[in-house]
């Protein structure tokens, strides 16, 4: 056995053997794919890939590139498989929200190292979401290991007494999609834990003599510094008093307004004048209910306040904050 761990809920990879094999030597590894030569009883050599790719095509990219170099390497029969999180065609990816493009990078990988896909048996589809399925996991052959098979094809196979419903009895489904929930709703909850770690060390830290102080400020320095500007001529100027005068002579003449003599327009329309019924609505209190709807429009994170608490915790509070809340704004109308 052989593994990778992963990093938080993302990634990680298990490659497990059976005995039957006469040996079995990782080769090489990385993030997302684990590389062996199998012999087998026979005293037949091959090398297997194994591959869990990650769903951020930037990152599939750099799988495609390592899997390149590592064909290049390879001179027997060779075979990759695994979730693959990729497909070829559109008719493999279903979609209730989007319709996505096939990945030319997996394409244009399979192309390059000359694979060949060694299909399967079973159900269309591989992996199932709520509003989405599609086929992510693969089994391709090098042309040697399909010279060294006895078949041409070695499918994968899937149990005939769990094909229906994509492969998922009603049971199993209910249960995918309580532990999809469940994943979207931790994977939410760590973003935002993260999310509002940065704002309260920012919170915490910014005025402070500490490093995290230091490195902010002379972050902004390094961004916001100008080193040189040009003339009026289009010549560069260096010297910081020179560049000092230059600003504040462009931005003088830019706001500088002339003394000119404007000739009065004149303006034909009328506008309607506002009913007295509207003039009273627009001087009537604040409801809560508006109240509530402001502050649910408001983007949940958001630059804090003064109390150093964003949109969220009012948001997410409402059942115990909102009365206070509302009776402070309406406090501060009257």
């Amino acid at each position: 056995m052989h593994l990778v761990d992963a990093d938080g809920y993302k990634g990680g990879l298990w490659c497990l053997w059976s005995d039957r094999f006469k040996q079995v030597e990782v080769l090489e590894h990385g993030e997302q794919f684990i590389h062996l030569q199998i012999e087998s009883i026979d005293h037949k050599t091959w090398e297997m890939t194994c591959v869990y790719a990650s769903p951020r095509p930037s990152q599939r990219r750099a799988l495609w590139q390592s899997l390149t170099d590592l064909a290049g390497r390879i001179q027997g029969p060779w075979c990759v498989g695994g979730d693959l999180n990729a497909t070829l065609l559109s008719t493999e990816r279903q979609s209730a929200r989007e319709t996505r493009e096939p990945d030319r990078d997996f394409y244009r990988f399979i192309d390059s190292v000359s694979l060949t896909d060694l299909g399967f048996i079973g159900p269309p589809f591989t992996w199932k979401s709520i509003g989405n399925t599609s086929r992510i996991d693969w089994v391709l052959g090098s042309e040697r290991w399909l010279v060294a098979t006895t078949h041409r094809y070695m499918p994968i196979l899937l149990p005939r007494s769990l094909e229906a419903n994509y492969g998922l009895t009603e049971k199993l489904e209910k249960l995918q999609q309580q532990l999809w929930q469940e994943l979207e709703k931790a994977l939410l909850q760590e973003s935002l834990i993260w999310a509002q770690k940065a704002r309260s060390e920012w919170q915490i830290n910014r005025d402070k003599n500490t490093r995290y102080y230091h490195t902010r400020a002379n972050g902004h320095r390094r961004r916001n510094f100008i080193g040189a500007l040009k003339d009026d001529s289009n010549a560069w100027i260096y010297d910081p008093k020179l560049i000092h005068a230059r600003v504040l002579s462009f931005f003088t003449t830019l706001y500088e307004e002339e003394e000119t003599h404007r000739v009065q327009l004149q303006c034909s329309v009328v506008f309607p004048p506002i009913d007295t019924g509207e003039l009273n609505r627009m001087g009537c209190e604040i409801s809560d209910i508006e109240i509530k709807d402001a502050i649910f429009h408001m983007g949940a994170l958001k630059a804090p306040g003064p109390d150093i608490l964003n949109a969220l915790f009012y948001q997410s509070q409402w059942a115990h904050v909102g009365k206070s809340v509302c009776d402070l704004i309406q406090k501060l109308w009257r």
